[in-house]
């Protein structure tokens, strides 16, 4: 395993990485669902002293990112907290290529051992083509260099790890169009050493499999989520759900029914399926149409669990007319004082400002409010940390369409975005998030922030598309302070913490 090397003067390796090329103002191809993002940096210029202090970096930063200059290659680029300077700076190896284009995801094994990327694409650009899997040994000091590579189905759009880190699942979008949907599931099993090899199966559940999760504290059974937000405007299958096993005989083997639970409605699609932390509900924001060309708006469905052939399932609507919910959910409280669910809405045409704040139940339907978040608009990524609810903001609208290969932004770079702080008492609503003139509860992001990321040192990280990451502390509090802003090489996409 390579040592993680901080460079010998803390500095600009190139004149590329010191400033925000033209890579940051011409359009994004990402993979992800509409609306606009999934729902996955740190160099610095200036500063001083330099060296590998004690051993290697307190903490390090994966940065998952793209090259929109080279057809989106992919890369993850290593940033390290140095000791000698508390600043972090990017490893002199520089970005470790994923060996594929559009990356749309990264996960650690849950032992830190293993990294994992999808890559929505392959090397020869044509992400309507199968997608790979770039696999990483992972060591005190970062990746390895060189990662196996296996290939995927068409147009991967996510995938999960099992709680022992045995078995990895990818649900394969495929290619978008409803008469001829080529969708599927694949499950691999994984090794010590980063090796995938692909358990057979009688099919895929669905035509569309959008998002994958592994239920609570089981190795063997998965839920499939199947969407096509992208078809909404025509006749797109109804949004559905399956519980998948992994066969236990030792055959290499898993399987899904032929019948989903439950069915949902036509011109429906789910935005997002994600389990709140304390595995009691399995959460899902969509959007709906009452026909091919109506307005669309939003809803929540919500299931106990573990899921089962006949799930008690609960949806609200009435709370969501006129929305269109970014996808990315944030979640608060216990089964015990109650579980709020909060809702980023994002709707280029009309540029809302809102998100929504619904308690959860077993026995209705969830119980919803919408509140102003700021006065800008464009509530994109929500997260939680301690009592804070965290909003990334962006203040120019995201434009993109849908297409096989992804979701097309538009960066401009005009105006930046935000980081809102908002403490919260539950079961009433956040407050101090309708000043944006307050600079106790804000901070100044890059525009068009994707994605909100927490450490253990009291730092909160937004990486944007702007080309910055910007990084502050407090974020226990609320009270953010800046610390560091980074200009990546390429586009940062996520962020993840070893």
């Amino acid at each position: 395993m390579k040592p993680f090397p901080f460079p010998t003067a803390f500095s600009c390796f190139s004149a590329h990485q010191c400033h925000r090329g033209e890579h940051s103002r011409r359009s994004r191809n990402r993979a992800l669902i509409l609306p606009f993002v999934f729902l996955l940096a740190l160099a610095g210029c200036g500063g001083g002293g330099g060296g590998s202090v004690g051993g290697g970096p307190l903490e390090i930063a994966y940065v998952l990112s793209e090259d929109p200059n080279n057809s989106n290659h992919g890369y993850v680029v290593e940033y390290g907290l140095n000791p000698a300077t508390n600043q972090f700076q990017m490893s002199a190896s520089g970005p470790i290529s994923t060996q594929g284009v559009t990356p749309i995801q990264f996960l650690l094994n849950p032992d830190k051992t293993l990294a994992f990327v999808l890559n929505n694409g392959n090397t020869n650009g044509n992400t309507s083509a199968n997608g790979s899997i770039a696999v990483y040994q992972v060591g005190a000091n970062g990746l390895s260099t060189t990662p196996h590579v296996f290939q995927t189905g068409q147009n991967p759009v996510n995938m999960a790890l099992d709680p022992g880190g045995n078995y990895l699942v990818v649900a394969n979008h495929g290619n978008g169009q409803s008469t001829s949907g080529t969708g599927s599931v694949e499950v691999f099993t994984v090794s010590s050493n980063g090796q995938l090899n692909a358990l057979s199966t009688s099919g895929s559940p669905c035509t569309y499999p959008f998002r994958v999760v592994f239920a609570p504290n089981s190795n063997d059974v998965f839920y499939v989520a199947c969407s096509s937000p992208e078809l909404l405007g025509g006749t797109p299958p109804p949004p559905s759900l399956y519980i998948c096993t992994i066969s236990s005989a030792g055959n290499g083997t898993f399987s899904c029914p032929s019948t989903p639970i439950p069915t949902f409605n036509l011109y429906s699609a789910f935005i997002n399926f994600v389990i709140d932390p304390s595995n009691t509900y399995a959460v899902a924001p969509g959007t709906t149409v009452t026909s091919s060309t109506a307005t669309p708006s939003g809803f929540l469905l919500v299931c106990s669990l573990p899921l089962t052939t006949t799930p008690s399932c609960q949806t609200n609507s009435s709370s969501f007319s006129s929305w269109i919910p970014s996808g990315n959910v944030a979640f608060e409280g216990t089964p015990s004082n109650g579980i709020t669910t909060y809702i980023g809405n994002y709707n280029p045409s009309s540029f809302s400002s809102n998100f929504a704040a619904c308690t959860t139940s077993s026995s209705s339907s969830p119980t919803c409010t919408t509140t102003n978040s700021t006065s800008q608009d464009g509530p994109l990524y929500l997260a939680t940390q301690e009592n804070v609810l965290y909003i990334a903001d962006t203040v120019t609208p995201i434009t993109g369409s849908y297409s096989t290969s992804g979701t097309t932004m538009n960066a401009q770079n005009t105006s930046s975005g935000y980081l809102y702080a908002c403490s919260i008492s539950i079961p009433t609503t956040p407050s101090n998030c309708n000043d944006p003139s307050s600079t106790s509860n804000k901070g100044n992001t890059g525009e068009w922030p994707v994605g909100i990321t927490f450490d253990t040192r009291d730092m909160v990280f937004v990486p944007t598309l702007y080309g910055e990451i910007n990084i502050f502390t407090g974020a226990s509090t609320g009270g953010l302070v800046p610390f560091q802003t980074l200009t990546d090489t390429y586009t940062p996409l996520s962020v993840t913490i070893q």
